[in-house]
């Protein structure tokens, strides 16, 4: 069975209704289409192309006929909607670098038909693809985004795509809009702002729903489904678990009735038979959560089991993604039920195959879903360590993830923005004299400057405001690692541990720095601090590196850089070369690059957000 790649994202965002063709159809059947085809000329065969490659989807063959003959004809819109269909054929096999390239190719194509002022102009129908094509391309790109932890890039695209003047009035996009809104509010763990966008696109499309004819024209789509599962999702982080059942029982309801009216209009279909049953489960799964949350054991084994066939029938050669959640949800049943083996079993089943760099969010759940139940089996130690790597781990992904959306944001939307202004002014000043022209666009590009020092600068000092609230929050993860270090503090210091360990050297260095204080002597050596604690030199550099990755001098760096980060929070008048040397810094350069590699900011930088 063909393996589907954002599968949801593809079937109620995109609208995919109809029937979708085998691509093991006999090579004759696209032969004998495209001699009818080939038979027109001009705009009329551009057309039929269209027409059959959104009938065969999967049907790659017939796609790149459309890609040539549009190339042929310089068809800027015909072009970007076969580069639209081709982001669908890559998302089917999971292909994400692919896709980001047929969204760029599919924008860049829109972007010039735009330009060339020829959708006033337009068809009815060829108004439709160009919608079409450039929903997808925004929405695929934000559901990239924020499946990679991007969220503010995403926020970013969609909140532009709905200033515009096209594709943000259609109701369908502005439906999608709150939605993906809300699933970035879901990961973000935000889920009175996420049940309200989901509410919002539950209304939308109610709307759209109520209106005559609708019935027929989207029976099959699903629409409605992402925002009811985003609600059930939002109702189970708020813990509202009965709530979250209401709108599970509610929505499989109305997945049973499109569906037997979709077989009532189309008979028997494979597609129909795809989503329904996808959907069916995937809410079933939401549903057994729910189950779960309210303590009712047998309920929720009972939807688990009614899931588990689909779930083998769909992972029979590899693991479905949109399915994750199933594996989730029976480790919270076997915890439930003491059954903490089997627990273990699942949760390993997750973590060995989701990857950091693919699924960040995913990567952390699994490994925090791993951490629960190793504990409740009684691996203590181990759970511990798991946790005290994942929250490292998070921090680590959180910078990243930060300073690339601010580059990329920066970079897309400022460069583009100037991109944009040059091409205005040349456009204007075609038919001047050259000194006229060169005066005009120096001048521009000076204004240009001007206004992009002045957003860096703006845009720096929110970013450096988002990193001090990050660095709070990530003091108070600290807190409670430091709260669990404590009670597993007894099971570490069992009569048959070894009394040096890496874990308890770390304990008696981290005791000893935080009562004295000695990182802020800039003289301190290693040998010293190791006679303090009563170890040597090579055993203290080991147990820093194993528990912390670092040498002994990023260590004490740490130390020293947080007392500084401290005191220019507290002492507005202390001047920072003060608080360098008394935080045990020898180089004002050594601190300002060390500072800005932990921080994210300069000292001075910091100072001017809290001043």
């Amino acid at each position: 069975m063909t393996k589907y790649y954002f599968s949801l994202f593809l079937i109620t965002f995109l609208g995919i209704t109809s029937p979708v063709v085998s691509t093991n159809k006999d090579r004759s059947t696209a032969d004998s289409i495209m001699n009818i085809i080939n038979k027109s000329e001009g705009k009329e065969k551009l057309e039929l192309l269209d027409h059959y490659s959104g009938i065969y989807q999967t049907d790659v063959y017939l796609n790149k006929e459309l890609e040539k003959e549009a190339q042929k004809q310089n068809n800027y819109l015909y072009l970007a909607n076969a580069y639209r269909r081709r982001i669908y054929h890559s998302a089917t096999k999971g292909d994400r670098d692919s896709m980001k390239f047929h969204i760029k190719q599919t924008t860049k194509y829109l972007d010039l038909y735009i330009q060339e002022d020829r959708y006033k102009n337009s068809t009815k129908e060829e108004q439709k693809v160009y919608l079409t094509s450039r929903v997808m391309a925004v929405a695929t790109r934000a559901t990239l985004c924020i499946d990679e932890g991007k969220y503010n890039i995403a926020l970013s695209e969609i909140q532009n795509a709905l200033e515009d003047s096209i594709i943000g009035k259609t109701e369908h996009f502005k439906s999608q809009a709150h939605s993906l809104i809300a699933i970035a509010y879901l990961y973000t763990k935000k889920p009175t702002e996420a049940l309200e966008n989901f509410r919002e696109a539950m209304n939308i499309e109610a709307e759209i729903a109520s209106k005559k004819g609708s019935e027929e024209y989207y029976s099959g789509a699903y629409r409605y489904y992402s925002s009811m599962e985003g609600a059930t999702i939002a109702y189970d982080q708020m813990g509202k678990y009965k709530e979250a059942l209401a709108i599970s029982d509610s929505l499989i309801n109305k997945i049973e009735n499109e569906y037997q009216l979709s077989r009532k209009l189309r008979g028997d279909n494979a597609d129909d038979d795809f989503k329904y049953n996808f959907f069916k489960n995937r809410i079933s799964c939401y549903k057994a959560k729910a189950y779960i949350g309210l303590k009712e054991k047998a309920k929720a084994r009972e939807e688990l089991d009614k899931i588990k066939p689909y779930i083998q029938k769909m992972n029979a050669d590899k693991f479905h993604q949109d399915f994750d959640i199933y594996y989730f949800i029976e480790v919270e049943y076997y915890l439930l039920i003491g059954d903490n083996k089997r627990a273990i079993e699942y949760a390993k089943s997750i973590t060995n195959r989701i990857t950091l760099d693919q699924q960040p969010y995913s990567y952390l759940l699994s490994n925090l879903a791993l951490s629960k139940a190793l504990n409740a089996g009684g691996n203590n130690k181990e759970a511990f360590d798991l946790l005290y790597k994942t929250y490292n781990t998070n921090d680590s992904i959180n910078a990243i993830h930060f300073s690339n959306e601010f580059a990329e944001m920066q970079t897309t939307h400022e460069l583009k923005e100037a991109e944009f202004l040059i091409n205005e002014t040349n456009l204007k000043l075609k038919n001047t004299q050259m000194v006229l022209l060169i005066f005009a666009i120096s001048f521009i590009l000076l204004l240009l400057v001007i206004y992009i020092i002045w957003r860096n600068k703006k845009n720096l000092k929110r970013k450096n405001i988002q990193l001090y609230n990050q660095y709070k929050e990530i003091e108070l993860r600290n807190k409670q690692i430091t709260e669990l270090q404590s009670a597993y503090k007894n099971i570490t210091n069992e009569e048959n541990q070894p009394e040096d360990t890496d874990g308890a050297i770390m304990d008696k260095l981290i005791q000893y720095l935080s009562n004295t204080k000695i990182y802020l002597d800039p003289k301190i050596t290693r040998e010293e601090i190791a006679q303090s604690i009563g170890t040597n030199r090579q055993y203290l550099i080991k147990a820093i590196k194993e528990k912390t990755g670092k040498t002994f001098n990023e260590f004490i760096y740490s130390y020293r850089l947080k007392y500084a980060y401290e005191l220019i929070i507290s002492n507005q008048n202390q001047t920072i070369t003060d608080i360098l040397e008394e935080s045990g810094f020898h180089s004002k350069a050594t601190f300002y690059n060390a500072f800005k590699e932990a921080y994210g900011m300069t000292p001075n930088e910091l100072r001017n957000i809290i001043s």
